[in-house]
């Protein structure tokens, strides 16, 4: 009997179909429960002696990339040496040298990774709009099309220490046509970021407009440890930006261009969202849109910085986590309808292929989706294709796609992740009991049956989450500057309120879609659930003891632990190698948490040193004495006091301090002192002087300092 005749019901008979069926569903359940990186499930360890070829080759594609990046080696350089890799591989192959040739092929993979990056990140081409920008705006016309959806950020009022009215400004991408008025028309081609005060309703991905703004290349970080905002949009090939005083600096052409694929998604996205507005609470709706959608725009910093500082920042980007925990669903679904292998596999790959297209396929997303394409392929022929192999196939297209994303915090923790669930569980399948805990009496089985099931999952689940924990701290603090313990405890407890916040959630947006009158159902549960997971994320950011703001990693110190990390991966569970590495990581760790301590610098001879720090319209200036302390003058801005946290920590951090000996406040005015309360909250600060005058308690800017302080 083909695949499509088959039943997945099941049979007491010892039937080989049967048992064949069962393996298909064992192995859906696995691939979906890799995909989510997630320590819901455990993962299937795959078997020893097992060779994966792609392993090496995306290993190598990385490499060249991480080669490139450093060096900038010219893209005919890098081909010329590709294409003779590729004569030789095949001379080699030829003559059945198969380690050399292997050598060969990796020096040739390594050679199209470095080409690969060099003409995504450094050249453009020679009508590209950026060739005209400078880094001083200028007054310029420009034609372009609408590429990505319209995103509208409001600055919020949020405390008596800000002083700002609220703003409205609209952000989206456009495709540039032609610059200069209609007298000097010129052609060019090329992405720019375009900012407008105020709203643009009814602008429309595809929409061609003509915009009459300041034109200028981003600038680089102005402030010792800044976000590097060009680097960040110079990956996503966007190289100049175009700011509109308002909606009348903008107009509508009236026709549209081509990208039905994108005008699909706007759509898709703006019916979610304006179905999610329509039935939630305010005080869960930028929640609901960033964990559903991928939609940050409405997440305060007080939002923020509760999910940093609890461990759950995955939650709130689209992630494996969130397109595993849809499969899982699916595959429920998939089994309740009793679909053979190839009908399972083809609603899950459908769902999971619609929601990576509708959250504009984010690098942690397309690596889940294809990690569960490549495994769930395998489902219908009956064959275990969840592996590291897998795992290096997805790295392959993504870095291929892409290579910049190599250098994003989102894929390299999402790797990170699912490369140490793997590990985590073939060293739980190694030390599991073999002694089961049948013996029992018949009248106790199914209630100890049930204990061992959830005690099992605890331990499990802890360990799981112990590992990804581990492996992923560092780059958390290296991007994040904060180490959560907190997150050890509360993200295996949070696990069922996930999962079934999510499938509401998916729920939500699916009768959003297709049967609006459910709609009203799903968002009851869901909203409940949601605040239910704010509640016990805010209770577990307060916890001071578990999370710990720290300074800049240094990247040797980084590497030399993935190094050790690695080596402990393949030196194996056991032996003099893998305890070598065990120690060699525990060492390598207590050395970095000495480092990370706020030690006092130590006197110097050199002479005293102030930074005046760019905050806008405000003040902050560090000022560091010859004895290694450090003073800051002032602490705030005019338009977002967290702004100027945010530059006065990264400016500390990116020196490797975390300690202020005295914070002196000058006079009452908000851009002086608005940003005090939050470095009080996550620095460590020795003393706080102010004057008499500055005791203006009518100011509710001035008594949330004195709090903070107290």
């Amino acid at each position: 009997m083909g695949v499509s005749g088959m039943s997945w019901t099941r049979r007491d008979t010892e039937d080989p179909t049967a048992e064949r069926r069962a393996a298909a569903s064992q192995l859906a359940s696995e691939a979906i429960s890799s995909a989510a990186a997630s320590p819901a499930r455990p993962l299937a360890a795959p078997p020893a002696g097992r060779v994966f070829p792609a392993v090496p080759v995306a290993v190598s594609l990385a490499c060249g990339i991480v080669v490139d990046w450093v060096v900038a080696v010219p893209w005919d350089v890098w081909m010329s040496m590709a294409v003779a890799c590729w004569v030789l591989w095949a001379i080699a192959w030829r003559a059945a040298r198969v380690r050399f040739s292997a050598v060969l092929l990796c020096a040739a993979c390594l050679c199209v990774g470095g080409a690969r990056h060099h003409q995504t990140w450094s050249l453009v081409r020679r009508d590209d709009v950026s060739l005209l920008a400078r880094e001083v705006p200028e007054p310029a016309t420009l034609e372009a099309v609408v590429v990505s959806q319209p995103q509208v950020y409001v600055r919020r009022n949020e405390s008596g220490a800000r002083g700002w009215p609220p703003a409205v400004r609209t952000v989206c991408v456009v495709e540039c046509q032609a610059i200069g008025p209609a007298k000097a028309r010129r052609r060019v081609t090329g992405r720019a970021r375009l900012h407008c005060v105020g709203r643009l309703p009814g602008l429309q991905v595809g929409d061609r407009i003509v915009i009459h703004g300041q034109f200028a290349r981003p600038r680089p970080p102005s402030n010792p440890g800044q976000f590097d905002f060009r680097r960040y949009l110079r990956r996503r090939n966007i190289h100049c930006l175009i700011w509109a005083d308002g909606p009348e600096a903008i107009r509508l052409t009236g026709d549209r261009s081509g990208g039905w694929c994108a005008r699909l998604r706007a759509h898709a996205r703006a019916m979610c969202q304006a179905g999610l507005e329509r039935h939630l609470s305010q005080s869960g709706l930028p929640v609901a849109k960033a964990l559903l959608l991928g939609d940050r725009t409405g997440i305060t910093e007080e939002i923020r910085k509760a999910f940093i500082e609890s461990g759950t920042m995955h939650l709130l980007a689209i992630s494996g986590l969130h397109v595993g925990i849809l499969a899982m669903f699916l595959w429920r679904l998939a089994r309740l309808l009793r679909l053979p292998p190839a009908g399972l596999a083809l609603l899950v790959l459908s769902g999971v292929t619609a929601y990576a297209f509708v959250t504009d396929a984010r690098p942690p997303v397309l690596r889940a989706t294809l990690l569960i394409t490549i495994s769930l392929a395998a489902v219908p022929w009956y064959r275990n294709a969840l592996s590291a192999n897998s795992l290096a196939v997805a790295a392959l297209v993504l870095f291929f796609r892409n290579p910049s994303d190599l250098f994003e915090a989102g894929t390299q923790l999402s790797f990170v992740a699912v490369i140490s669930l793997l590990w985590c569980v073939g060293w739980l399948r190694t030390t599991a009991p073999t002694a089961g805990l049948g013996s029992k009496p018949a009248e106790q089985s199914d209630g100890w049956h049930a204990v061992r099931a959830g005690l099992r999952w605890l331990r499990e689940g802890y360990a799981m989450s112990t590992a990804v924990w581990l492996f992923s701290a560092p780059l958390v603090a290296a991007y994040f500057n904060v180490v959560c313990p907190v997150g050890l405890v509360i993200n295996v407890l949070l696990i069922p309120v996930v999962i079934l916040t999510l499938g509401l959630g998916f729920l939500l947006v699916a009768s959003i879609t297709v049967s609006p009158a459910l709609s009203p159902v799903f968002a009851v549960g869901f909203d409940r659930l949601l605040n239910l997971l704010l509640g016990v994320v805010g209770l577990a950011s307060q916890w001071r003891l578990g999370h710990l703001y720290v300074p800049d990693l240094p990247s040797w110190w980084v590497m030399g632990f993935y190094t050790l990390a690695a080596g402990w991966m393949l030196a194996g569970r056991s032996g003099w190698g893998a305890g070598l590495a065990k120690r060699g990581i525990a060492a390598w760790i207590l050395f970095g948490l000495l480092c990370a301590l706020p030690w006092p610098k130590s006197p110097s001879s050199q002479s005293l040193r102030c930074t005046f720090l760019d905050v806008g319209h405000g003040c902050a200036v560090l000022v560091e004495a010859p004895n290694g302390r450090v003073l800051l003058y002032d602490a705030g801005a005019f338009h977002d006091p967290h702004a100027a946290a945010r530059l006065i920590k990264g400016a500390l951090w990116h020196e490797g301090r975390s300690l202020i000996d005295l914070i002196v406040l000058s006079h009452p005015d908000a851009d002086h002192y608005n940003g005090v309360p939050e470095l009080l909250d996550d620095l460590w600060v020795g003393k706080l002087l102010i004057t008499r005058s500055f005791l203006r308690l009518e100011q509710p800017g001035v008594r949330t300092v004195c709090r903070a302080a107290a």
